[in-house]
């Protein structure tokens, strides 16, 4: 919580990498710990999950939409 992207904008600390095309897909820290449950629950052992969001966004979307909210300009 102390280091994530809207703490960093907020603080005004977070630097775009590149143009900011490169493409997010962001899970809930909940969603993801539902994940982890079902597999000790079914007991998978060996086997590699990948996990995401349905909706990936470009990194300057993502700004632009938290700076809208946060109220600060743009990185």
């Amino acid at each position: 919580p102390e280091s994530g992207l809207h703490i960093r904008m907020a603080k005004g600390t977070f630097k775009m990498p590149g143009s900011g095309e490169n493409v997010l897909s962001r899970i809930h820290v909940d969603d993801l710990a539902q994940c982890i449950m079902a597999i000790f629950e079914k007991n998978i052992h060996g086997e590699t999950f990948v996990v995401g969001d349905k909706c990936p966004s470009a990194l300057k979307d993502v700004v632009g939409w938290l700076c809208e909210r946060l109220q600060v300009g743009p990185p």
